[in-house]
């Protein structure tokens, strides 16, 4: 047994509550290159002896050429077989390439081309997209690139490429790659150019030279003009357009500097003096030149020529003691992130010589890349980088009980920060290198910068490399498994924490590391990813194995395809999202996140702490992440939270009635100690824990989809920690941009907040009617169970569970506030949590505060907007939709969309459209300005003095990590939480409303954006989302910006400048830049996102649905679904993943494409949890997508379910639905028409149009109840029998009588006077069978939704859904699957099987032309089936008997169809058990049946009987807790 395996042995002895740790990194950015491997040793590693190491030393012991070569020891094959060509001398170095090899490969490579850059390259996957874009159509094939910088594109034939060559070089991103044939002695370096084309742009030509020659000869004293753009050529042509510059392409030359500027000299034609004008150049790309050789390609600082020269001038000329002159090059120096105060910039810093204290450093010696991990035991220092007396200090006050933890590639020199991460090891990677190691790089040829590779002379480099920087730590690495260098050096400190080696790998190193002070320790494995996609598998490979013996994982720069399966999530970070640049000099240069720090649940769970931030790269082109470990179990003060699992226990009530009627004398304080204990004692002794840790896990998860089904208690204690860890607020930005971390984080926030919540004749009376003691039980009723307690703790559930004990109490208090008009202020004291707004929150503004309240406000909160909401639609105007009854989101996107309808088409009147943001909405509403509004608006003084009292009364509190921080009281702003505040900011906005109304009124020229005009349309708004549309010109513009001016200053709400967008339509370049300095917004493009959706002015492509696709794929691949049953992912589509695109089908008709995709993500992750390569479908997707009750799964067809959705808008067109979008509809669209014959235009919105395809389908569903008649087209509408008139008779036989398409039916019931015309008879004599419909003047029309013979006079999606998705066969047997109480994987099983879809034998065997010999695993007699297995087999008959003789099934007999007929006449009380009963033996038989044939593992009958006994036993007993909770 070698070392190796020891250690893997040892790590195997550990006991399974170790928590293991995982730190990889995956994937280097750059291609590995060559370097000789230098097998390095420490007494922590195993030996593993190299080939190359062997042959080494084979030649040293002198044995024999033939006994041992390098071909024997890496194989022989045909195909690597090499010929050997003498030479003339063994010492001859220059071999001459045959003439006829040289022909052979030309005549391959005919069609092939070679590229290169003036300058500096762009990155490779630049050029080869643009290439593939450019040349496509010229047969390209492919292409690659050599170490030179040299391109070579690969074409189909030799026409293709010569095409490419004579249309001249290729622009990209503004650089010319000039490509030319490629012969054997072209393609080896750049040639020299002393012409290149330039991109130009002439700014502030005068108009006399703004034409064709005037340009050709302003162009010509910068070169050789080539072209110009679309954009000038359009200009001179029509002597009219952007009169702001010219862009010109032209053939520079290399003669010096590039001109800047040029002078241009105008004639006077009345002979005064002549004028001149400066024109600007600016070029879109500047290249390299050198002065001395007056060419393109290199600047004069590098040239070569140039240096010598100058030494031949005796100039930089440094003599040696040997008499030559070297040329004084500059010494290497990092980058400085930022300057530190005492120290001069150029100054440089000293490695300290004493090793600071840390548990371990990893760091990669790959070339320029250094991976590094460090951890610290030194919390709250704060160093100076630049100070060697600070990393004195730095030591003296290492000891305390947290760890921190940094990972990195080389690390920046960083600024000294308030309680700095960057610790003194650091420095030995970005400080300049002092002499001793400067020495011993340069003697073996080894550069801090990575540019040389790694050589090994007289001894071993990298020992000495880390006895300089590491000092007197200890190490290892992984050298002697890698083919370029040593990729990962791991060092530590000894005095701070242990490590074991268990496995090491060329991609990773697997550790055991235990940290002084912790009894467990923790696995980490470091992982620094190859290029190569099959290496990179190899890995992925090895990870997932991994983590199948690990139990807690921490991961760095992870790729998501192994991210699912290992289960891992993004540890909570600080600093800059993209982590790697690769920018080459002059060029965009690329940005990723390729860096990560990631961890599972279970080391979230165990370091709650943790945290990474990921600081500005320095001389590496990686950022420096630092991991920060919390090891310490500081008892953190929680404060109370009442838990609802404890209502269901049957001492619950007691206990409560026992401690509710104590005298006030009594210590109710919930955190009193002897009540706490109490609470312990009661917890232990609660007998129901299962159905404890569900009730418990669902409050904590907050998952709201998964009502039924399986407990899933492996995936809520998933979502509970993963939510936990996300939510963790460690480290915060402060306003000067330094960090502060753990206490200092509530005290930021505190202040924060503080500051800025403390700045500064309608039914009235029917608002203020007495309150009852019903109207307070319903508003309790109404607040979740699950939703997050106020300060005091307790919940909703509490008080709705003993609401007989408790209701009294609540009630006086209650009643107390509306009769006194004071409120208690404990009971108005809020709780601020915080939600990151963005994955990388650093800063307070980036968390969204949400206001805890308690549930006794809530109450009063709910009764007074219950009061106010049935009158808001008579206060608030129609361009307000969010919060009003009877108004929906929907109405403004399709209004939206009806008024940005060719927008991308400069045609029609110039218009404008603002889509304004508001910063800090609800949070800067000024309270002075709110209650002016609701006494302007006639509400009751009563009433507003309630809601008066209930904004100044408020105070705050911090909830920050489960802990309390500090108080404040409010002084302005609408609590996001609070019921009554949604209604509140909407009477605020209508404020906005009114200013903007009477701006409008008093300016004399404002003008209305195009078809607003009749209506008097100026905005949309839905809530503090507001999109104002004007008229283009400065008047218009100027109206608004007066009222958004007049608004701020009177409600405290301001507009966000920086996040507003404005949109153009058939706008002049002059016009915008007036409108843009009156409101400088930013100038955007359609199609946008508004609320939720995309907005554009044409028809949104398959590629605008990505956000919706992503959001289901985000979903569906999320590794905690993993964790749920069959069961659980069907709940899980039909709540979450179905309703999804619910919003998106309400106003568009998705395309088809879509829906299959869609449809498909559906299918692969019911039956193989989102992969499609594994598993079969087992039931057809058409069956699925039936009824419960018809035998399907209750799936909705998502084409059928789009259709349904928009029947309800085009309900609301034929029902007049009093809203602006319909109103719009009928005035602009439909007019005097029928919206059933209506004729699309190309002008209209394409989502209007969209809806109009639908017609046909939706039709036949649609029938008026005649009233007087007014409303409905007689000709085109269904007011009689089943089909409209038009589909009846000609329209010639009905102008006959006098009518039109635009008679109405009243017209035609009166001129009919009750007989019908006898040539109508004659046509269709079974319609007109009816006697004519008869008028009623004292009621409207009304639209009502036919299904079959009924009619609805109010339309629901659910009843529209069952009437186009049509009829489906019942199936009998499904309400015996899925009764009220069964469990749901065992009525997933049944119901497959009573599809008979379960794979057994007989379906197997059919599947394939010659099936193997199959026998039944349970009798091994013939081969299974589903009658078979579950009845006839000899192993399940047995089952069977004892199943039926305990739930007193005798009789029935033994096969599905006969079962199942048996089973519709038993409906006695025992009916539920026998149900359990059938189920359960049907998913235990085949559970049985599996195990037996895939694990060969067997179970007796009597204990299958015991398991399905068991099984029923625990659900009745669950069924009796479930029915007796209230």
């Amino acid at each position: 047994m070698d070392a190796m395996d020891q250690l893997i042995q040892g790590c195997e002895s550990l006991s399974d509550s170790e928590p293991p740790v995982i730190v990889t990194d995956l994937g280097s950015d750059e291609e590995d290159q060559d370097a000789p491997n230098t097998p390095t040793m420490t007494s922590n590693e195993p030996m593993r002896i190299s080939v190359f190491a062997r042959l080494e030393t084979d030649e040293r012991l002198k044995i024999k050429e033939n006994d041992l070569n390098f071909a024997k020891a890496v194989g022989n094959a045909e195909s690597t077989a090499l010929s050997f060509f003498p030479l003339a001398s063994k010492v001859q170095s220059c071999i001459a390439i045959p003439k006829e090899l040289a022909s052979e490969v030309m005549k391959t490579h005919r069609s092939t081309l070679y590229g290169y850059f003036l300058g500096p390259r762009l990155h490779f996957p630049v050029v080869e997209r643009y290439a593939k874009a450019a040349w496509g159509k010229y047969g390209f094939c492919e292409a690659m690139m050599n170490n030179n910088g040299i391109y070579f594109f690969k074409f189909n034939d030799y026409g293709g490429s010569n095409q490419v060559v004579e249309a001249g070089p290729l622009m990209i991103r503004g650089v010319p790659l000039f490509v030319e044939h490629w012969d054997p002695i072209k393609g080896l370096t750049k040639p020299v150019h002393n012409t290149c084309p330039l991109w130009v742009k002439l700014h502030d030509i005068p108009l006399v030279a703004f034409n064709k020659e005037g340009i050709s000869r302003i162009a010509s004293a910068l070169g050789v003009p080539k072209q110009m753009d679309a954009c000038t050529a359009s200009m001179c042509d029509k002597a009219w357009g952007r009169p702001g510059f010219a862009k010109v392409l032209i053939e520079t030359w290399a003669v010096g500097e590039l001109k800047k500027e040029l002078q241009v000299v105008i004639p006077s034609l009345v002979g005064g003096e002549d004028a001149r004008v400066i024109v600007k150049v600016e070029y879109l790309w500047e290249p390299s030149q050198c002065s001395h050789c007056l060419v393109f390609g290199h600047k004069t600082t590098s040239c070569a020529k140039a240096v010598s020269a100058q030494i031949k001038k005796g100039k930089n000329k440094m003599v040696d003691d040997d008499g030559f002159t070297k040329v004084q090059r500059k010494e290497w120096r990092p980058k400085s992130v930022g300057s530190t105060s005492g120290t001069k910039d150029n100054q440089q810093l000293k490695i300290n010589d004493e090793p600071p204290r840390s548990i371990g450093t990893i760091s990669g010696t790959k070339e320029d890349q250094q991976p590094s991990l460090e951890v610290v035991n030194d919390k709250d220092t704060t160093l100076n980088d630049q100070s060697v007396e600070n990393q004195k200090e730095a030591r003296d006050v290492i000891g305390s009980p947290s760890g921190d933890v940094l990972v990195g590639k080389n690390v920046a020199n960083k600024p000294s920060l308030e309680k700095a991460i960057v610790k003194p090891v650091v420095q030995h990677f970005t400080a300049p290198l002092d002499k001793p190691l400067k020495s011993i790089l340069k003697k073996n040829r080894f550069s801090p910068l990575g540019e040389e590779a790694v050589h090994k002379e007289e001894k071993d480099l990298l020992p000495d490399v880390c006895k300089a920087v590491f000092g007197s730590w200890r190490w290892i690495s992984n050298s002697q498994y890698t083919n370029g260098g040593t990729r990962i050096i791991f060092a530590w400190d000894e005095s701070q924490g242990d490590v074991m080696l268990v496995d090491s790998h060329s991609q990773y190193m697997h550790c055991f590391v235990k940290m002084r002070g912790d009894l467990e320790g923790f696995f980490i494995t470091i992982v620094y990813g190859a290029n190569d996609i099959g290496e990179r598998k190899q890995l992925w490979s090895n990870l997932r194995k991994a983590k199948d013996v690990l139990d807690e994982m921490l991961v760095w720069r992870i790729f998501f395809a192994c991210v699912e399966d290992i289960e891992v999530i993004d540890v909570p970070y600080t600093g800059v999202n993209y982590t790697w640049t690769q920018k080459p000099s002059g060029g965009d240069g690329l940005h990723r996140k390729l860096d990560r720090i990631m961890a599972n649940t279970d080391f979230l769970s165990k370091f709650d702490g943790s945290m990474a931030s990921f600081n500005p790269r320095g001389i590496s082109d990686h950022a420096v992440g630092i991991l920060q470990v919390k090891c310490d179990k500081r008892k953190r003060n929680t404060g109370f939270k009442f838990d609802n699992f404890v209502v269901e226990n049957d001492d619950f009530l007691k206990v409560v009635e026992w401690e509710w009627h104590q005298p006030l004398a009594c210590d109710l304080d919930p955190t009193n100690p002897d009540l706490l204990e109490d609470l312990a004692h009661y917890y232990l002794a609660y007998e129901k824990a299962l159905l404890d840790e569900d009730s418990y896990l669902r409050q904590r998860a907050k998952v709201k989809w998964i009502r039924d089904g399986d407990r899933n208690t492996k995936f809520f204690h998933h979502v509970v920690k993963e939510k936990k860890g996300r939510n963790f607020i460690r480290a915060i930005a402060g306003p000067d941009g330094n960090f502060v971390y753990d206490d200092a984080v509530g005290e930021l926030f505190l202040d924060h907040f503080r500051t800025f919540l403390g700045l500064q004749d309608m039914n009235s009376l029917h608002m203020i009617r007495p309150i009852t003691d019903e109207e307070i039980k319903n508003a309790l009723y109404q607040i979740g169970n699950d939703k997050a307690p106020g300060s005091d703790g307790f919940s909703s559930k509490f008080f709705k569970s003993a609401w007989h004990i408790v209701g009294e109490d609540v009630q006086i208090a209650i009643h107390n506030f509306f009769y006194s008009g004071r409120m208690v202020k404990e009971i108005n004291h809020t709780l601020l949590c915080f939600i990151p707004k963005i994955p990388n929150a650093t800063r307070v503004s980036d968390f969204r505060p949400i206001s805890c309240c308690s549930v006794l406000y809530k109450v009063i909160s709910k009764i007074i907007s219950d009061r106010i909401k049935p009158f808001l639609g008579c206060i608030v105007g129609p361009t307000q939709s969010a919060f009003i009854p009877g108004r929906r989101i929907s109405d403004n996107i399709l209004m939206a969309h009806e008024l940005v309808a060719g927008y991308q088409r400069d045609t029609g009147k110039p218009r404008c459209a603002f889509k304004i943001d508001l910063r800090k909405a609800y949070d800067t509403v000024d309270w002075r300005f709110l209650i002016r509004m609701l006494q302007g608006f006639g509400f009751h003084p009563v009433l507003c003095r309630w809601i008066e009292e209930m904004l100044n009364t408020s105070s705050f509190s911090i909830a920050l990590n489960g802990e309390t921080v500090g108080f404040f009281k409010g002084a302005r702003g609408l609590r996001q939480g609070d019921p009554i505040s949604p209604y509140l900011f909407t009477l605020v906005m209508e404020g906005f409303s009114m200013i903007l109304k009477q701006c409008i009124e008093e300016a004399s020229n404002f003008q209305y954006h195009q078809g607003c005009e009749e209506m008097h349309i100026t905005h949309l708004c839905f809530a503090d989302d507001l999109f104002v549309f004007t008229s283009a010109n400065s008047e218009s513009v100027e109206v608004l910006r007066r009222a958004l001016d007049m608004f701020r200053t009177r409600s405290g709400l301001e507009p966000n400048l920086a996040k507003s967008e404005v949109f153009f339509c058939n706008v002049s370049m002059d016009n915008r830049q007036v409108i843009l300095n009156l409101l400088p917004l930013v100038t955007g493009t359609f199609p946008i996102r508004y609320l939720g959706v995309p907005l554009s002015s044409m028809v949104l492509r398959v590629s605008d649905f990505a956000p919706l696709i992503t959001r289901v794929k985000t979903r569906i691949h999320d590794w905690k679904s993993k964790f749920l049953s069959f069961a659980g992912r069907k709940q899980l589509i039909i709540s979450v993943l179905q309703s999804m695109q619910l919003y998106w089908m309400m106003v568009f008709i998705i395309p088809s494409a879509i829906i299959h995709e869609l449809e498909g993500l559906f299918r692969d992750f019911l039956w193989a949890q989102g992969n499609s390569s594994r598993g079969r479908c087992k039931v057809a997707w058409e069956t699925v997508c039936k009824p419960v009750h018809c035998g399907g799964l209750g799936f909705k067809r998502l084409a059928t379910w789009n259709r349904t959705l928009i029947s309800k808008q085009i309900w609301d067109i034929l029902s007049r639905r009093q809203t602006l979008w319909v109103n719009w509809i009928w005035r602009f669209r439909i007019v005097n028409g029928s919206f059933w014959t209506l004729i699309p235009k190309p002008s209209w919105s394409w989502i209007f149009r969209k809806m109009l395809t639908i017609r046909s389908m939706v039709r036949p569903f649609y029938f008026y109840q005649l009233g007087n008649g007014h409303h409905i087209n007689a000709w085109e509408d269904t007011w009689f029998g089943n089909t409209p008139l038009s589909m009846l008779i000609s329209y010639r036989r009905f102008s006959r009588m006098g009518f039109d398409l635009h008679s109405e039916a009243r017209d035609v019931i009166i001129a009919l006077n009750g007989v019908w015309p006898p040539e109508w008879l004659s046509t269709n004599p079974l319609a007109f069978s009816q006697q004519v419909p008869i008028l009623d003047d004292t009621r409207e029309d009304v639209v009502t939704w036919r299904d079959g013979d009924l009619l609805k006079p109010e339309f629901t999606v659910k009843q529209a859904w069952r009437s186009i998705d049509g009829q489906h066969q019942i199936a009998v047997w499904a309400k015996y699957v899925w009764f009220k109480h069964h469990v749901s994987k065992h009525g997933f099983c049944m119901w497959t099987a009573c599809h008979k879809r379960l794979p057994t034998q007989d379906r197997i065997s059919g599947w394939k032309e010659n099936p193997p010999d199959l026998l039944c695993p349970l009798c091994n007699d013939c081969p299974d089936s589903h009658d078979h297995l579950f009845f006839t087999c000899p192993y399940s008959r047995d089952v069977w008997r004892r199943v039926k003789n305990e739930v007193d099934l005798w009789g029935f007999p033994d096969s599905w169809n006969m079962i199942l007929e048996r089973f519709q006449d038993n409906q006695g009380p025992s009916a539920t058990i026998q149900r359990l009963a059938l189920a359960a033996s049907i998913y235990f038989i085949w559970r049985e049946r599996n195990r037996r044939l895939f694990r060969d593992c067997k179970q007796h009958v009597i204990q299958t009987f015991k398991v399905i006994r068991n099984s029923i036993m625990d659900r009745m007993a669950w069924r009796r807790v479930v029915d007796s909770i209230p």
